[in-house]
């Protein structure tokens, strides 16, 4: 993963994330890095200070998440759920 200072903009260090990384967002507030895992059903909270994953979030029972929005004034991440076609 290619990661970038959310301050400076400068590119950083690469870092581990699970397979299937879907949508990055960044959220200044926090100053941490939010990505959807399809593979794990999850979304994974980075610091960019470290490029480490300081925690993973389910998003079960929805499934294959798709899309993301970050409310800054209340610090809520929302993930959207990708229905396949029936």
């Amino acid at each position: 993963m290619l990661t970038s200072n959310g301050k400076t903009k400068k590119p950083g260090p690469g870092g581990t994330v699970p397979a299937e990384p879907e949508y990055l967002n960044y959220d200044p507030v926090s100053d941490k890095l939010y990505q959807n895992i399809v593979s794990t059903n999850s979304v994974v909270v980075i610091d960019p200070a470290t490029n480490a994953v300081s925690a993973t979030w389910s998003t079960l029972p929805a499934t294959a998440p798709h899309g993301q929005a970050i409310d800054p004034a209340t610090g809520r991440v929302f993930s959207s759920e990708e229905h396949p076609s029936e």
